[in-house]
């Protein structure tokens, strides 16, 4: 197991400890079950406030998730999709654990290629062929 695999490991296991879950009404249809309990599971978690990050990381965190993150800098995740909270909360819970997990990625430096020669030969021939036909098309003038 690599260092960057051990540390997602370790981040992905603390994150439990340090999200806040409330548990509010649900909307949509449900009868009353959706009148009376509150099976909504609303998640908030701060990358800023993780310990298990560097500096270094935290601002890749940041910038990786700054279209997820509300004006408090929290990452807040909704689910009313199960009809008992034990399902929307194991639903935010998997949700947030993606999210963690797509954001510690790191993205593969792109090799700089060039064009191969073939492919260069290749596409002048087929222009002096399309050169050559669109001249043959030209009306001769007369002397």
């Amino acid at each position: 197991m690599s260092h960057s695999e051990e540390k997602r490991n370790i981040i992905l296991q603390s994150l439990s400890n340090q999200v806040k879950v409330t548990f509010s009404k649900s909307s949509g249809p449900g009868g009353q079950n959706v009148n009376k309990l509150h099976t909504k599971a609303t998640l908030r978690w701060n990358p800023l406030d993780c310990d298990y990050l560097t500096d270094e990381e935290r601002t890749h965190f940041v910038r990786k998730l700054e279209k997820r993150l509300n004006r408090q800098g929290e990452v807040v995740i909704h689910c009313d999709q199960h009809r008992d909270q034990r399902g929307n909360l194991r639903e935010v819970l998997s949700r947030l654990q993606r999210i963690v997990s797509a954001a510690l990625k790191t993205e593969k430096k792109r090799r700089v290629s060039r064009v191969p020669l073939g492919s260069k030969l290749a596409r002048l021939d087929q222009k002096k062929k399309m050169s050559k036909k669109k001249r043959s098309r030209a009306k001769i003038e007369a002397e």
